[in-house]
């Protein structure tokens, strides 16, 4: 699935719409197992699809933050060696990007809350739940939700609502 979101070969999800689609199933009567399934896996998919996608653009902006920093550093260490810039603003320069990477690792070092990747891991491995081709619980698949909340996913609302609905009826889906 990952493959897909980097190739960008996913349509765009609304959540939007996707909770609307929800909401409206629930207000009516009649009830599908099949349409349960379809709305619950888009209600995942549209936070899935997201967090991944945030995921691993944040990786390429932080891969070619490193690439650009350096490639300045190449560019004043080789300019210095050329001769057209002194001493002085060679080491200033070289000491700043120096101290933007150690700035940087601080950061990583002393951040508390969860990680991209300990988030995309939790919610890839929800997404994945919801692809059985048997009976799938519901409330397997709210432990699990709420399991990934700790890490700072936020599903809609109307998941909940839609997982209680399937376990006053089957509790299957």
């Amino acid at each position: 699935m990952l493959s897909l979101v980097r190739d960008e070969k996913l349509p765009r999800l609304n959540s939007y719409e996707a909770e609307s689609a929800a909401t409206q199933y629930l207000e009516i009567e009649f009830r599908s197992q099949g349409i349960d399934r379809v709305l619950v896996d888009l209600l995942v998919a549209s936070v899935f699809i997201p967090v991944a996608e945030d995921f691993l653009l944040g990786f390429r902006i932080r891969l070619r933050g490193f690439a650009v920093l350096l490639g300045f550093l190449t560019l004043t260490l080789l300019a210095f060696y050329v001769g057209y810039l002194g001493s002085f603003w060679t080491e200033l320069i070289v000491g700043g990007c120096i101290f933007l990477i150690w700035l940087r690792w601080l950061d990583a070092r002393l951040s508390r809350g969860p990680t991209g990747e300990q988030k995309l891991l939790r919610t890839e491995a929800m997404y994945e739940s919801v692809k059985s081709d048997g009976f799938i619980s519901a409330r397997h698949i709210r432990e699990k939700a709420s399991k990934t909340e700790e890490f700072g996913v936020v599903w809609p609302p109307t998941l909940f609502v839609l997982l209680d609905d399937i376990e006053s009826r089957t509790g299957r889906f």
